[in-house]
């Protein structure tokens, strides 16, 4: 009697296929899930920056805006555009959004006074301008926005003197400076520097008035050989900031760092406050050339003297006739009082009888009623 292996069923067959394709869906749907997680994440992340983005390009043109716009009306130190204000700082125990200004008559403007969340709200005692900014607004996870300021810019609180924005503007002292990740400067001349404090690192203790160093991060960069570590610190006072990438996506050693910076330099800001000024002359040098017929004579000299002869086309915008030779025909009167610092930095000249030109900052400005 001969034995025979038995062979396999078709059921046996379907029954192995059957567990096959389970394995295999089960792998499938296993990767599925983590492309999906990852994909989740991915998105969140980019989500995330672009909030931050958003939020920091909000601040950045209402802060503009905002020192751009000040009323010639208004009666405060603030009264002439270029000016901003002081930080949200916790000197009061909170961060309500309000600028912190110091007293009247407290001395020269210190570091400790020009680093502090964005005064979103606007100003109230002692600072004099109520006015916001006009809007409210968190970086991707939901922080408040951070703001450091150049002392060039904001109201050194001596009702006696103000600062001539003008020749503050045109100066190289006194203004932030910004360093990459390998501590090289990117800029020494900032007005201003907006920053997303993103999520905590390291032991930071966000609950309560919490300190900068709190919110704000330091990078150590290492440089020479053997390694000679510097740490730039976003949240002290030496008015110096750095900007980096996330570590938590691109690690860097031992740091934790998440600052996103924003910075608007002295040149970028005079630029948006010379659309201001040339925008007060063009209004009036358009009225006269409306009553007149043509354009007054630019003014030789830059304290705005009127001309009683011509001069060369190109000088300076005529303001006054102290010596009493032109007779009032060739000046400027409804110029705001203000001007009179931004006078000596705006060029005037004519080219034609209906065709004249500002200039501020390295920008023309034509005029042609």
């Amino acid at each position: 009697m001969s034995l025979r292996p038995k062979r396999c069923t078709t059921k046996t067959h379907d029954q192995h296929g059957a567990a096959i394709l389970i394995v295999l869906l089960v792998i499938v749907m296993g990767a599925a899930g983590v492309f999906l997680a990852s994909m989740t994440r991915a998105t969140a992340r980019l989500e995330n920056m672009d909030q931050t983005a958003l939020a920091l390009a909000q601040a950045r043109d209402a802060l503009i805006g905002r020192a751009v716009s000040h009323a010639n009306a208004f009666t405060g130190p603030e009264v002439k555009p270029g000016l901003l204000p002081y930080p949200d700082r916790n000197g009061d125990g909170n961060y309500n959004g309000n600028s912190d200004c110091p007293p009247q008559n407290s001395g020269s403007v210190g570091s400790n006074l020009l680093l502090g969340r964005l005064p979103f709200v606007g100003e109230d005692n002692p600072c004099e301008d109520p006015r916001g900014l006009g809007i409210d607004v968190v970086d991707g996870s939901g922080e408040r926005l951070w703001y450091a300021v150049s002392r060039n810019l904001v109201d050194d609180r001596v009702p006696s003197s103000s600062p001539n924005v003008p020749d503050k503007l045109n100066g190289n002292s006194d203004w932030l400076t910004v360093r990459d990740s390998t501590g090289g400067i990117l800029s020494n001349t900032v007005a201003f520097i907006l920053i997303a404090p993103g999520t905590s690192v390291s032991t930071q203790n966000r609950s309560g008035a919490a300190a900068p160093r709190n919110f704000l991060d330091a990078y150590t960069v290492c440089s020479g050989s053997p390694c000679t570590p510097t740490i730039h610190r976003n949240w002290d006072n030496d008015l110096n900031f750095v900007t980096a990438a996330d570590t938590n996506l691109i690690p860097q050693g031992s740091n934790q760092f998440n600052d996103k910076l924003l910075y608007v330099t002295r040149d970028e800001y005079r630029s948006a406050i010379a659309n201001r000024v040339a925008g007060e002359a063009k209004i009036q040098l358009t009225a006269y050339h409306d009553t007149k017929g043509s354009f007054p004579l630019p003014s030789p000299t830059a304290d705005g003297e009127c001309a009683p002869s011509p001069p060369s086309p190109n000088g300076f915008v005529p303001r006054k006739d102290d010596n009493s030779d032109c007779s009032g025909a060739g000046i400027i009167t409804g110029l705001p009082v203000w001007f009179a610092e931004w006078a000596p930095y705006v060029g005037f000249s004519i080219t034609g009888p209906s065709l004249a030109t500002l200039s501020i900052a390295g920008k023309d400005f034509p005029i042609t009623p």
